[in-house]
């Protein structure tokens, strides 16, 4: 993260991340990844949350597939 005096902190998502969304309501930074995983960080507590699955019998994948996410928007009006 990068504030106007300079750089102010570095973290490291276990898979590389393709964008970023602010969820101001928990407030947790989400970071969809190559491997179909959204990785939470609670930004309050300093550490990640359990990680976001498109569905219940999901496994993370390792190399790209279809179920990589490439963007995320977090709506306004509801929050999801």
């Amino acid at each position: 993260f990068h504030a106007p005096y300079g750089k102010h902190t570095e973290i490291r998502i276990p898979s590389f991340g393709r964008a970023m969304a602010y969820e101001q309501a928990s407030c947790h930074l989400m970071v969809p990844s190559c491997n179909g995983l959204v990785y939470r960080v609670d930004l309050e507590e300093g550490r990640f949350a359990v990680p976001l699955t498109p569905h219940a019998g999901f496994k993370p994948v390792e190399k790209q597939s279809s179920m990589a996410g490439s963007c995320i928007a977090v709506s306004p009006t509801h929050q999801l």
